[in-house]
């Protein structure tokens, strides 16, 4: 993965944690583990976006478990509230940056069953808001957004249909999913 608007500076996600090049990949750093909270044995591959630079350069946003992590360095990070500490399953952003796309599942205590939400980003992945809640019963695994539309969004979920979104307040409609 690499910066939209930096293209030298390039995140590669390993088995064994995460890579950072700021070179074109001519050298390579381990990012820190803990201080991003994917280190733990059951994390591998944690789902990365890059934001669009800013005065606080170009941020990186990483999904645990347990929400969003955003950092502009390789061994610091923090929280983004607006997630709290919903299960991250995907992130997507456009080329430049300026639109991130969050999807993610919570426990809803009064069902005791999982809630999707989408969570939408203008600003870089500065800031987020909920354009979508709901699906119960149906847990959604990836997201893209269009390159030619950031307001189309594909979503695969564990069922037997895929969801897109058709216009700008991220009404949805059923896709037939692809056959083998």
């Amino acid at each position: 993965l690499s910066a939209g608007e930096h293209p030298a500076r390039i995140v590669l996600r390993t088995t064994f944690g995460v890579l950072l090049g700021e070179d074109d990949g001519r050298r390579w750093s381990w990012m820190c583990e803990d201080a991003f909270g994917y280190g733990r044995p059951d994390v591998w591959d944690p789902p990365v976006a890059f934001g669009s630079p800013g005065p606080d350069g170009v941020p990186l946003l990483l999904g645990i478990p347990g929400g969003l992590r955003r950092t502009s360095d390789a061994c610091g990070s923090t929280a983004v509230p607006e997630v709290g500490t919903d299960y991250t399953a995907d992130l997507s952003a456009t080329e430049d940056g300026r639109t991130v796309h969050w999807v993610g599942s919570f426990l809803d205590p009064s069902t005791r069953g999982l809630v999707n939400r989408v969570r939408a980003s203008d600003d870089g992945g500065r800031s987020f808001r909920t354009v979508y809640e709901g699906s119960p019963g149906v847990l959604f695994l990836t997201m893209e957004a269009a390159p030619s539309n950031p307001r189309r969004v594909y979503l695969t979920a564990r069922a037997e249909y895929a969801l897109q979104s058709w216009n700008p307040a991220f009404l949805w409609r059923v896709t037939s999913a692809p056959s083998e």
